[in-house]
């Protein structure tokens, strides 16, 4: 909780990838309001191990900036109640899911 509203799914995977988790996540999205443009202010990442989940928790946890983004509140981070890739996959599958046609704004599988 506490993404910038600039925050896209691509800027998420990018400061993911340069905080050293290339490789250690599946699935990531930042839901976007599509009327206003702006980001919703949360994310879902699923990480491959619960190692990398518990070092991402304490790199994220209360971190108050991100790379190119205007700073926010503390950032929260808490589990999701859908895990697993292919689980979160599956929410996109659906018609709701399938309805945004920007691929800048669908989760990054």
């Amino acid at each position: 909780r506490n993404l910038p509203a600039e925050f896209t799914s691509r800027l998420l995977v990018d400061e993911l990838c340069s905080g050293g988790f290339v490789g250690q996540f599946d699935f990531c999205y930042a839901p976007f309001n599509i009327s206003t443009g702006v980001s919703k202010g949360y994310g879902f990442v699923n990480f491959t191990t619960p190692e990398a989940a518990a070092v991402f928790r304490e790199a994220w946890q209360g971190r108050c900036h991100l790379r190119g983004a205007t700073p926010t509140s503390p950032i929260t981070v808490s589990p999701a109640k859908v895990q697993g890739k292919e689980a979160n996959a599956s929410v996109w599958q659906s018609p709701h899911g399938k309805r945004i046609r920007n691929s800048a704004l669908r989760p990054f599988i």
